[in-house]
């Protein structure tokens, strides 16, 4: 059977980011889609090396802030600062608690999740860029 491409074997999530990055540096990851006040539409292109760029700058932080080994809840629509946030506990070790955005036009209050996720350490809401609360503000 003739191959299309060769196959890069990898052990964990961290291997395939970092092989992409290395790989693919240059290519596009993702696109996102910005309107301005005029409702003008304009893309920006995010590569795999700056996907990894943002992905260990946002790790430190949360390193930074003693998260290592800790829980960190992620709630937010479907959009790059949410891939980033995710990665970046992937990658670092921290247990990521990905919750779904049911009611996108609304901003998720802390309450509406406390109690599925109480014994996370901090929470990540993408959407309105990255909020950090501390466990002790729930309890």
């Amino acid at each position: 059977m003739e191959r299309y491409f060769e196959s890069v074997n990898c052990k964990n999530i961290k291997e395939i980011v970092y092989n992409s990055a290395k790989k693919f540096a240059e290519n596009v990851a993702f696109v996102i889609k910005h309107k301005n006040e005029k409702k003008e539409v304009s893309y920006e292109s995010i590569t795999y090396k700056k996907l990894l760029q943002d992905v260990n700058e946002f790790g430190t932080k949360l390193y930074d802030m003693g998260l290592k080994n800790k829980r960190v809840a992620i709630v937010g629509r479907n959009r790059y600062e949410w891939v980033v946030a995710h990665l970046s506990n992937l990658l670092g070790g921290i247990v990521s608690i990905p919750l779904a955005s049911t009611h996108p036009d609304r901003q998720d209050s802390f309450a509406d999740f406390f109690c599925i996720s109480r014994n996370c350490n901090w929470f990540s809401f993408p959407s309105c860029y990255f909020v950090a609360t501390t466990r002790s503000q729930f309890v």
